[in-house]
């Protein structure tokens, strides 16, 4: 169980990495 929740964190991190990173990307296209 506590594997599975790591896992799943590791996963969420990461997603929000790639938006954070998309977000920036965007941002810098748009200014």
């Amino acid at each position: 169980m506590i594997n599975v929740f790591n896992m799943l964190e590791a996963e969420g991190t990461a997603e929000i990495m790639r938006i954070r990173q998309y977000a920036s990307a965007s941002q810098g296209i748009t200014r």
